[in-house]
């Protein structure tokens, strides 16, 4: 290792442990204790994470990359696809039990609803709404593609209420008897409920490789022939697409889908839970209100999550500078990465 990464390494093993420090949140996260929810600043996409005490938390969903767990919507013969799609401003909001992002069009709002329930910890409902912005009605769909970070268990990916135990492509319609599916591997899994009350029901689940389901344009035929890897793009790569009919939606209607994800393989007690008792989600308030005034820890959390990306900015810049690294450019570094530590101190105090 040269003097110059050296240096580097230093200050970036720096910012790794500033976020490691106990109490850290980030600015766009909600957790229960038993799962968290993360909204990646970046691509405005969800992550979700159970919680294992001390241990590092389990991701459920593929976590390199967030994008790939992503939102389409049909709007007549286009397809949107949130997060990539351009023309479409993306705004973000944290409350207490609730991460929201919004993507907004000359013709569409669409704005993706995480939220916990303390009655019900583990488990997360999500929503996922659709405005027509436009002064004519025209057909709205709506798809999601939910990237599992499990590799199965002895050629086996998920497992559906009916029994079904799925190895190769599926397409699984849900009905009363047939109300959540499960992704697993050796490391735990995650189940989604997409059967019951206040849930809205798919028209068709479709169990299949990632890339096969990304890429296809909106729905799928499956074949009971492929399996789950697409040689050599990827292998045991898992994924379920949820696909939700086409409606028309006149000028200002709104239409939304719900479902419930959770912890877990083994969801048929808690289900019973949400069997005619799923509260239901609170609107997001209108673009035009006034945000709400950011308590001082949550503000601080946001204000040192800004300056650790100017600092890994300001590393970025100097790593692609032809001049050589000096000693005093690192020492400036390592002391603004100090002054966060101690804001961060302050704030955890003030909490407590």
């Amino acid at each position: 290792m040269n003097q110059r990464v050296r240096r580097f390494a230093a200050v970036l093993l720096g910012v790794a442990v500033w976020f490691a420090v106990p109490g850290f949140v980030f600015a766009y996260e909600i957790s229960d204790g038993a799962i968290t929810v993360r909204l990646d600043e970046n691509s405005g996409r969800l992550a979700l994470f159970a919680v294992r005490g001390v241990q590092t938390p389990l991701s459920l969903l593929f976590e390199p990359d967030p994008r790939t767990s992503t939102i389409s919507v049909l709007e007549g013969n286009r397809i949107h696809r949130m997060g990539d799609s351009g023309g479409f401003a993306r705004t973000m909001e944290r409350a207490a039990n609730r991460l929201t992002v919004e993507w907004r069009s000359s013709s569409l709002r669409v704005r993706q609803h995480a939220v916990l329930d303390r009655n019900a910890p583990g488990q997360v409902r999500m929503r996922i709404e659709v405005t027509n912005l436009s002064e004519t009605a025209r057909p709205i769909g709506i798809r999601y593609l939910i990237d599992s970070a499990f590799a199965g268990v002895d050629g086996a990916f998920f497992r559906t209420e009916a029994g079904q135990s799925v190895t190769t492509e599926y397409r699984m319609l849900p009905s009363p008897t047939n109300r959540y599916w499960v992704s697993f591997g050796r490391e735990g899994a995650f189940f989604a409920l997409v059967h019951g009350d206040r849930v809205t029901e798919p028209e068709a689940v479709v169990f299949g490789n990632w890339k096969r389901l990304n890429d296809a344009r909106w729905d799928y035929a499956v074949s009971g022939r492929r399996g789950f890897s697409l040689v050599p793009f990827s292998m045991n790569d898992s994924a379920a697409l949820l696909l939700y009919p086409s409606l028309v939606l006149n000028p200002g209607a709104s239409r939304s889908v719900d479902l419930v994800l959770g912890v877990g393989d083994a969801p048929g007690a808690r289900i019973a839970q949400f069997d005619g008792a799923v509260p239901p989600i609170a609107a997001a308030p209108a673009p035009s209100a006034p945000a709400a005034r950011a308590t001082p820890v949550a503000q601080a959390t946001t204000d040192s999550v800004a300056e650790v990306n100017e600092v890994l900015r300001e590393i970025n810049r100097l790593l692609s500078s032809p001049r050589a690294v000096e000693t005093a450019d690192v020492e400036a570094l390592q002391q603004r990465l100090e002054a966060i530590q101690r804001e961060r101190a302050a704030a955890d105090g003030n909490r407590r």
